[in-house]
């Protein structure tokens, strides 16, 4: 990541300038004028990353019981809990990542003084052609296939589970192990007038969905910086370690077919052991921590 620039710096001062201000004269005539100028700030903070647009649907990916796997008696009340007789049914599932990542996209959207509709399954979303929105997951979501499909530079190979180049086949980063997870942020604008504009959350497995979010929502500062333009599709590569949302990093952002084709590596082998890989997959992890920690501790 590139050192942050003098607005990233400024902007975050001035936003918590003026709503010291508008607590101090809430009640006074000029309150009004400080709201109107904390909310233009903050808009004007992630205009890189989410444009002009105000309100977002947040479409998680909706699951169903597969009855066939269950016995006929069970079929109304199919869930239990440990060390409890009662069983239990449910309406609607979702995955816990996608529960965790809809709480980090909802708060900081809001702070940024954007709105987030009500969440919707991707089964329900009925405003795909009118309304911006935030797509939770990957293969489980349909609206996110969709999205990968739109983008035309990267889908998700569900054999080497892996997201990889559409144009040559090569893996975007390595696979995922017992400790690491990997995710995409994908932003594609679905119609021609730009004005709507759809961004994936989508993990190999669940903490790379989650990191995504967290990753979205808590560094959008370092997002800015390497987006060059506000109305331009991107591809982030988003690693997780630990299975800790907080340990989300970035390993490169791309706004080009070409640009994310120069990031593609060779496959590494079929195992989850990341020790046992040719590419040297533990050491580039170990060095991608060791330099954001060393970035992390200077002056």
């Amino acid at each position: 990541m590139r050192l942050p620039t003098t607005l990233s710096v400024i902007l975050p001062v001035l936003i918590f300038t003026a709503a010291i201000l508008g607590a101090i004269l809430k009640g006074n005539a000029a309150y009004d004028a400080f709201k109107r100028l904390l909310d233009r700030l903050k808009l004007l903070r992630c205009r890189k990353l989410y444009g002009n647009h105000r309100d977002f649907a947040l479409v998680y990916s909706e699951l169903f019981l597969s009855y066939r796997i269950v016995p006929e008696e069970l079929r109304r009340r199919p869930f239990v809990k440990p060390h409890i007789t009662d069983t239990f049914s449910l309406h609607r599932m979702a995955c816990v990542c996608e529960i965790r990542a809809a709480s980090y996209i909802t708060g900081s959207l809001t702070n940024l003084g954007r709105r987030v509709l009500n969440p919707e399954s991707d089964v329900e979303w009925k405003g795909s052609a009118t309304q911006s929105a935030i797509l939770l997951g990957t293969t489980s979501n349909r609206w996110s296939m969709q999205l990968l499909d739109l983008a035309g530079w990267i889908r998700y190979d569900k054999i080497r589970r892996r997201f990889v180049s559409r144009r040559s086949g090569r893996c975007l980063h390595d696979l995922h192990s017992q400790s690491v997870d990997y995710g995409a942020i994908v932003r594609i604008f679905p119609r021609p007038d730009e004005k709507v504009m759809w961004t994936m959350c989508g993990g190999t497995r669940e903490h790379g969905t989650s990191g995504c979010a967290w990753y979205l929502s808590h560094r959008l500062d370092e997002l800015c910086q390497e987006i060059r333009q506000k109305n331009q599709p991107f591809v982030c590569i988003v690693i997780v370690k630990q299975e800790n949302d907080t340990l989300a990093k970035a390993i490169f952002l791309a706004q080009t077919e070409a640009d994310l084709e120069s990031h593609a590596i060779s496959d590494c082998p079929g195992t989850d052991d990341i020790s046992s890989c040719p590419h040297d997959c533990k050491q580039r992890i170990d060095e991608l921590y060791s330099a954001t920690e060393k970035k992390a501790k200077a002056p």
